[in-house]
């Protein structure tokens, strides 16, 4: 005799998924290129701007989610 477990499950379509992915896959290029961005002598403050561009890029995006927009507005 088995036991049966009603265990409720919160279900994404297939869709929301590959959009979330490919928002992930783009993140995960950001850090990548953040993380091994060395500026030569003097160039520090054009890279830093060129970076935040990339990343106001990223969170104004219609399909970054919402709250996370204001999140960023707000820093």
């Amino acid at each position: 005799m088995g036991i049966c477990h009603d265990v409720p499950v919160e279900m994404v379509s297939a869709a929301d998924y590959a959009a979330l992915e490919a928002e992930v896959e783009r993140l995960r290029l950001f850090v990548q290129q953040l993380a091994h961005v060395s500026p030569r002598g003097g160039q520090w403050e054009r890279v830093y701007k060129d970076l935040q561009s990339a990343a106001l890029r990223l969170v104004n995006r219609q399909d970054f989610p919402q709250a996370a927009r204001k999140d960023a507005k707000r820093a």
